[in-house]
């Protein structure tokens, strides 16, 4: 995960798995995907124990080179971007030995970009188009008009986020800018009105519903985010919502996606979550359960 130095204790999920690790009875360890090497065919790296304080804050206990085949489970909990650091930290992931369980698959998280991986469900998404080329946006614009959402591959947090109208004065120097020219592809979909509401954060567990939470932007701003000032608020899940829900489910626990976000704008899907998913916190505290626990008892 990122450094220990970057928790935020109030709403890391990261952090509650780590607690609910130590709450269990289990060693924890936190590693810096920097640190992680290869000897011949074993997965190693410095590994940095953690215990709780008595106001449950992380304390670190010691550091050790430990083999990661000895770990029973491990988490891949690094924020995007999805890099080259990243890509390489999957590779070498993929030696950690039979014995150890890594979520998610290190295959999974190369293959299923948060903003794309959604593609694989096509039906429930909401228009959308990938690409870098200004006429590919000028088809889109004519096929979908009115207001468009234009967003980065590799962003995270609502960072990059723009919106535009396909009959805007400077839509051709827009798309140009986004792109970089031609040379960058970016996310175009159609606006989904009920974006005004807030977006809804569903974490699932395998191939089961954890939950769901409703974020709803702040004042004056647009995008719902909690990274962007937005609030977190209970969420029941609709009935489209539900079945959208149940047929991902067994497809993406099947592809070794046990812990994961799918973000919903109404009863569109939008984002598959992969790398870190966030909301464990909020989940927890609007449902009076310990879901942390139940997600390091059924993986371990």
């Amino acid at each position: 995960m990122d450094p220990l130095s970057s928790i935020n204790y109030a709403k890391d999920t990261s952090y509650y798995l780590l607690r609910a690790g130590l709450e269990l009875g289990h060693r924890a360890f936190h590693i810096d995907q920097n640190d992680i090497s290869l000897v011949q065919d074993q997965a190693y790296a410095l590994c940095t124990e953690v215990t709780l304080t008595a106001d449950k804050k992380l304390e670190v206990v010691a550091q050790a080179h430990l083999s990661l085949s000895d770990m029973r489970l491990i988490f891949v909990r690094t924020d995007p971007p999805f890099d080259r650091r990243y890509f390489y930290t999957t590779l070498m992931l993929d030696y950690c030995g039979p014995n150890t369980k890594v979520v998610n698959r290190p295959q999974a998280l190369r293959d299923w970009n948060e903003k794309l991986a959604a593609l694989e469900f096509p039906a429930f998404t909401p228009p959308t188009l990938v690409a870098n080329q200004l006429l590919d946006f000028k088809r889109f614009a004519k096929d979908h008009p009115g207001r468009l959402v234009l967003k980065p591959i590799d962003g995270n947090g609502g960072k990059g986020i723009e919106f535009l109208m396909t009959d805007a004065s400077d839509f051709d120097q827009v798309v140009q800018r986004k792109t970089e020219q031609g040379r960058r592809r970016i996310v175009v979909q159609a606006y989904v009105p009920q974006a005004s509401k807030g977006d809804i954060r569903v974490l699932f567990l395998k191939d089961q519903v954890l939950g769901a939470i409703l974020r709803v932007h702040a004042e004056g701003k647009e995008l719902n985010n909690l990274d962007q000032g937005g609030s977190a608020h209970p969420h029941q899940l609709t009935p489209r919502q539900k079945e959208i829900c149940q047929a991902m489910g067994p497809v993406m626990h099947k592809k070794g996606i046990d812990f994961v976000g799918i973000d919903f704008l109404g009863d569109h899907l939008i984002e598959i979550n992969v790398t870190s998913p966030t909301g464990l916190q909020e989940l927890c505290l609007f449902e009076k359960q310990d879901f942390h626990h139940r997600i390091i008892s059924e993986l371990y």
